[in-house]
């Protein structure tokens, strides 16, 4: 745990002075064995995935991950329960595209593990990526990947791809019943994908601003009422 106390049931700031610095801190992902953390930082000019990795029982300081820092935004890092896949967000161009400055591309990349460290990023292709916004990676042991989807300005929601073969299948909409202002976006899903926590705002008369939310999906695939958190 970086040497820190492990909290109680209330939450308290993660690695306070390591991670957690002052600066725009936000998403992160524990590799499988418990020695490398990755998150990310941002201000006005940049966004970056750093990590730390445990050495020889001691954490490395936290620098910029080798496959980020490029010029582009990179945010939302995530590992797959088996430790092989890396996702993220990233604004870097498809192949074959002319960077555009600021979110003009909001897409999912994957890298493999290899002994080394990671491969190169490859964006996640069809029909994961599309004329829409993607973003928010997450997948469970199965291999089955949750992301968020939104039009270009247009209202989020949490898709579902299947993982066939080495292939995902079409993505489908999570079916959460929600009023027309309703959105949910930013979700975890758990390795044994039976239950999901997500960010939600205006899908019921407490939620007024953004709150996180936790669902139960059983065996069956159906998915019981979303549960908002307390305040602790």
């Amino acid at each position: 745990y970086l040497g820190q106390t492990p909290p109680g049931t209330t939450p308290v700031v993660f690695a306070q002075g390591i991670v957690s610095t002052g600066l725009y801190t936000r998403d992160i992902a524990i590799s499988k064995d418990g020695t490398e953390i990755y998150f990310c930082i941002s201000d006005a000019a940049a966004t970056a995935i750093l990590v730390t990795k445990l050495v020889d029982n001691r954490w490395t300081e936290p620098a910029i991950a080798p496959f980020s820092g490029k010029g582009f935004f990179d945010f939302e890092p995530h590992i797959s329960p088996d430790g092989t896949r890396f996702f993220f967000l990233s604004n870097r161009p498809p192949l074959g595209e002319e960077a555009k400055p600021g979110w003009f591309y909001q897409k999912i990349w994957m890298m493999n593990r290899k002994e080394t460290g990671w491969s190169e990023p490859i964006m996640v292709e069809e029909p994961i990526s599309s004329e829409n916004n993607e973003f928010f990676p997450s997948t469970t042991n199965e291999g089955v990947l949750y992301f968020t989807r939104s039009a270009k300005n247009g209202t989020p929601m949490i898709y579902r791809s299947a993982l066939k073969n080495g292939t995902y299948e079409e993505p489908e909409v999570l079916p959460f019943s929600l009023p027309e202002t309703g959105m949910l976006f930013n979700a975890f899903i758990s390795p044994g994908e039976d239950f999901l926590i997500t960010c939600a705002m205006g899908i019921d008369t407490t939620n007024t601003d953004q709150d996180y939310y936790i669902g139960v999906r059983s065996p069956d695939g159906k998915w019981g009422q979303l549960i908002k958190f307390g305040p602790e």
